[in-house]
């Protein structure tokens, strides 16, 4: 998106942050808007499918974690791609990705 407008990512991030506004000559009328998907991109892993479904139902990490019955630093690393659930923890995201339809 920084290659559309013209500005480097640290404005745009300013920009997302309500750090900054933006300039009247990065809105003219005859310029069309980006459109932006505020969902992360098609999952790729499992990490991937836990941060859309997560996303999609509007939770929190500790929210979600607290769904999946498991630590919110477990989650973090799961959503990272650090570790996998494995055993019981992997039955349990499972049921949890196709009950919400991930």
């Amino acid at each position: 998106m920084e290659q559309q407008l013209g500005v480097s990512e640290a404005t745009v991030s300013g920009w997302e942050t309500n750090s900054a506004q933006p300039g009247v000559k990065y809105m003219p009328a005859n310029r069309p808007v980006p459109r932006c998907n505020p969902l992360p991109p098609a999952p790729r892993g499992m990490g991937d499918r836990l941060v859309r479904c997560r996303t999609l139902l509007g939770l929190s990490q500790k929210v979600f974690a607290g769904q999946l019955e498991v630590d919110q630093g477990t989650l973090a690393k799961w959503e990272r791609g650090d570790r996998v659930p494995a055993g019981a923890f992997a039955a349990r995201v499972s049921r949890f990705l196709t009950t919400e339809a991930a």
